[in-house]
């Protein structure tokens, strides 16, 4: 008995499919996906003292874009994913584009459809298997590179010199605060001494 999944990718989804991407708009794709696919992680030293933040990769949202992207070289419609993101205004929602929406991708998981295109290469129409080869090939190149980008924000964000440097000037700048009201606190004191004793 076959099993029914609630997407099925058919020979005329291949028909209608993207099969290449410019190298160029791979790079601008992949370079903006990874910035939401880094997520902070708050930590703190032995004492409690908190240390600048560090990131991990947020490999939920990563595999959410990346169903997004096959769902768009497939040009099948899904739901978006709202995202948090900081902006210069403070903290936005959106819907990211690209970006498969939870529910959504657990039906296109669900229905394996990396599998059912795996199947279709199998197909007796020669124009649906070269289809399926090609799109296969860009989707992995995609892929690759979304995962080479995600580690050069990691790798970026997490670089030890940059977090030492943060904490030390944050201490610093710290210190010269305190340094300054102290030196503030004494000198209102010593006026008020002065306009005591004249």
């Amino acid at each position: 008995m076959a099993e029914k999944y609630e997407i099925v990718i058919t020979a005329e989804d291949i028909a209608n499919a993207m099969t290449f991407m410019p190298l160029a708009s791979k790079e601008v794709l992949t370079r903006s996906m990874a910035l939401f696919c880094v997520e902070p992680v708050e930590v703190s030293g032995a004492d409690g003292e908190p240390l600048p933040t560090m990131f991990r990769e947020n490999r939920k949202l990563r595999h959410q874009i990346q169903m997004g992207i096959l769902a768009t070289m497939l040009n099948r419609n899904y739901e978006l994913q709202s995202v948090k993101y900081r902006g210069d205004d403070g903290v936005r929602e959106e819907r990211l584009s690209w970006c498969m929406d939870a529910d959504e991708y657990e039906k296109w998981a669900s229905s394996h459809v990396m599998n059912q295109l795996e199947r279709l290469k199998k197909c007796k129409n020669t124009e649906t298997v070269n289809k399926v080869f090609d799109l296969l090939y860009d989707y992995k190149a995609i892929e690759m590179m979304l995962s080479g980008a995600i580690r050069d924000e990691l790798e970026a964000r997490n670089d030890v010199l940059n977090r030492a440097m943060q904490y030390l000037s944050n201490a610093a700048i710290q210190s010269a605060m305190d340094s300054m009201v102290d030196g503030e606190i004494r000198k209102a004191l010593e006026d008020r001494k002065e306009r005591k004793d004249g």
